[in-house]
């Protein structure tokens, strides 16, 4: 720093040159300084995704424009969210499908959620909580959102049920977010929209649920182009969700995943591992998963999935007696998405005899790969017995897509869609309810390319796969359980001979570099106990108290802070003096002795809980001697 002054400072904390929380920590460790907390704390990368710390593990944080912030300081905030990726049981649905993993989100991973409103004209919503929490409270709630079609939503906060509450519209398009209004009683404080890169919008509403009560619970409607709530969709369009979070406060904190833990699973399942082979987890045992996505695999997080059946017989041979045709079928051609050489190539085959209910929505799925000049397949589900009540489409492996979607005769509620698997394997899905009339199902593909892995299942959306050898096979519900999480207050000082070592009694100065991101009453940069001197950001500006003979005497004039707010306090037997961003020096008198210094307390103040910086520190600094005015001013410009 060219503004330095010719002392040289006995304590140099740059916490803006420290990339990664083991860096981080280490930085601190080296001076001596003790850093703690007692749950992992997520914190914004260089790469400008959202990372997470172990417990104990300091956290370097970076702007979304990627700018080192420096050393992350927060209090403790609990999400009220019980699974704020997942969007999983308990969360209510009104006319709204959720599909899970189906993007990379802002952390990185394959796990965002797309939610689809579906053709009813009603309101498409989704909705958590309604626990015993206090409405009267300040409630802040955050979401990550994508445009996927639709690009605008309400996100709501509301109290005890009763119809109080407040909430805020978040429009894309514009990147605005406008308050929508109380209702009831509840009372909107705020509400913010902020870009994170890749096309995701972090967005935040706060204020009071309700003037009286128990239970807070948010909720999301997506609006139509006009920005509606109560609309027919047309069943594709939607929003990307990811990182739901309610937390009690006034302002939002750092990101807090509450991630259900799985217990159990009566049977085998499949997912893809980091290197894109189909597994196999056994019996009770969680299956972390993985999407091919840009030409790599990427990790989407723990698969959670109900029961399901797969109705088809045989689903890796196309050459048994299941399939008629299975005379043209040559077995074993290919490398199969298991990495087995176990995929075939049929022509035109389907299943000897009908299955399923053709009155009820079904999805077929096959996995499927171009041989020769043959880049496309027709995929049929019909009513067994009866050409003309069928649902089909036309699958391009060569481009990855899908074309048109054919409803035939009494056929309904047809789609269907492509998954990339590498390698030249997609995932062909068609979704549909084949009849009117009473009947079994038939599926039929019928191009000669390499098929591998059908499966026919009900409803309206495709599960892992299910392998079959000669009859049905079943994959038993996964048994999670899901829960609000706390992520404990971030506790950093320095004391004993560490503090000794740099400390003089008698006179000194600190400099910080520090960013405060919101606080309720107060919120400590740093504190130095029995001198006493504390630093806050407070009532919009920033102060610095002196205390002795255990009353606060001085208290520095305000400033409005900044993004980086510099601020410098010197002390000496008689005077203490401060300057903020290179402001005229702020100066008090010393009327009694002060005890001996211990400790330094870096973003909190010691014995108050509720004064943590919430926000950044780039750099503190202590020189061994009382500096000038100019150079306290120069220090901060």
């Amino acid at each position: 720093m060219s503004n330095f002054p010719s002392v040289r400072p006995s304590l140099n904390l740059q916490f803006d040159s420290q990339p990664t929380p083991a860096d981080m920590t280490s930085h601190l460790a080296s001076v001596g300084a003790t850093f703690s907390r007692a749950s992992i704390g997520t914190y914004t990368d260089a790469n400008g995704l959202v990372a997470e710390a172990s417990a104990g593990q300091a956290r370097p944080n970076y702007s979304s424009a990627g700018v080192h912030e420096g050393l992350l300081i927060e209090e403790s905030r609990t999400n009220n969210i019980v699974s704020s990726e997942n969007f999983i049981s308990p969360f209510t649905l009104g006319s709204i499908t959720v599909y899970k993993h189906q993007i990379i989100s802002p952390d990185g991973k394959a796990n965002g959620t797309f939610i689809v409103p579906d053709t009813a004209n009603t309101t498409h919503r989704i909705e958590e909580g309604q626990g015993s929490e206090d409405a009267t409270a300040t409630w802040t709630a955050t979401l990550y959102i994508k445009e996927g079609g639709y690009n605008s939503i309400n996100m709501r906060i509301r109290g005890n049920g009763t119809g109080n509450g407040f909430g805020a519209t978040f429009d894309l398009g514009t990147e605005t977010a406008s308050a929508i209004g109380n209702f009831g009683t509840g009372s909107h404080t705020s509400s913010s929209l902020e870009s994170v890169g890749n096309g995701w919008y972090r967005c935040t509403v706060t204020g009071v649920p309700a003037s009286s009560g128990t239970g807070v619970s948010s909720d999301l409607r997506i609006l139509n182009d006009s920005n509606v709530e109560t609309y027919a969709g047309d069943g594709t369009s939607g929003l990307y969700l990811w990182g739901w979070q309610l937390e009690a406060g006034s302002f939002p904190t750092s990101y807090i995943p509450t991630i259900p833990t799985f217990s159990s699973r009566a049977s085998t399942a499949t997912f893809f591992n980091a290197s894109g082979v189909l597994s196999t987890a056994s019996t009770n045992v969680a299956r972390t998963d993985h999407k091919y996505i840009d030409g790599q695999w990427v990790e989407a997080g723990l698969l959670l999935e109900g029961l399901a059946t797969n109705l088809v017989e045989d689903s890796e041979d196309f050459s048994t007696n299941f399939w008629t045709n299975n005379d043209d079928t040559v077995i074993n051609q290919a490398i199969a998405p298991n990495g087995e050489a176990s995929a075939d190539l049929p022509n035109n085959v389907y299943p000897a005899s009908g299955i399923g209910d053709a009155t009820t929505i079904h999805t077929v799925s096959v996995f499927a790969k171009t041989y020769s000049s043959n880049t496309s397949l027709v995929f049929r589900m019909n009513r067994y017995g009866s050409g003309a009540d069928y649902v089909q489409a036309t699958f391009n492996l060569s481009a990855g897509t899908v074309g048109a979607v054919t409803e035939n005769g009494t056929a309904s509620s047809g789609s269907a869609s492509i998954e990339d698997y590498g390698d030249g394997w997609y995932r062909c899905i068609l979704t549909g309810i084949t009849s009117t009339t009473a009947g079994t199902i038939s599926v039929n593909p019928q191009s000669q390319v390499y098929l591998w892995g059908a499966q026919l299942e009900t409803g309206s959306q495709p599960t892992s796969y299910i392998a079959t050898s000669g009859a049905t096979a079943d994959r038993s519900a996964d048994v999670y359980t899901t829960a609000t999480k706390v992520r404990s207050a971030d506790v950093c000082y320095i004391d004993g001979t560490a503090f000794s070592d740099f400390y003089n009694q008698d006179e000194g100065t600190v400099l910080t570099y520090s960013k405060c991101d919101g606080y309720e009453t107060a919120s400590a940069v740093f504190r130095l106990e029995q001198l006493i001197i504390i630093q806050q950001y407070f009532n919009n500006g920033i102060r610095t108290f002196f205390k002795d003979a255990d009353e606060f005497n001085f208290e520095s004039g305000y400033s409005t802070p900044t993004n980086l707010n510099k601020i410098v306090v010197t002390y000496d037997s008689s005077n203490l003096k401060s300057s903020i961003n290179g402001e005229s020096v702020n100066t008090a008198s010393v009327v009694d002795a002060y005890g001996n210094g211990d400790r330094l307390s870096i973003g909190g103040e010691e014995g108050n809980s509720s004064r943590y910086l919430n926000g950044s520190m780039a750099k503190l600094i202590y020189f061994p001697r009382a500096l000038t005015d100019n150079e306290l001013i120069k220090l901060t410009q």
